[in-house]
């Protein structure tokens, strides 16, 4: 991996969403040649990440992303639905 992990941290409707991507290992079986990117992404109160916001990440082997950029674009959007559908049944 040759790029540091870093958090980004995005509020929206009062709660704050804390994305990472990563770098998926070059073991699994692609399609498509080089790096591809995955991530992680948690809804909290919270303006900082830690142990007491839920997290997850996408787990479709077809949902990778060729870079940093776009894995974290797809986490920020995700982590919105996430929102909307918290207050929504709130």
């Amino acid at each position: 991996m040759d790029q540091r992990l870093r958090w980004i941290t995005t509020s929206h409707r009062g709660l704050y969403i804390h994305a990472i991507a990563f770098q998926l290992r070059q073991e699994r079986a692609l399609a498509c040649p080089g790096p591809k990117w995955a991530y992680m992404v948690g809804v909290g109160r919270s303006a900082v990440p830690s142990i007491n916001i839920d997290f997850d990440s996408e787990r479709e082997d077809d949902l990778d992303f060729f870079t940093r950029d776009a894995a974290e674009q797809a986490a920020i959007s995700f982590g919105m639905r996430i929102v909307n559908v918290m207050l929504e049944i709130e």
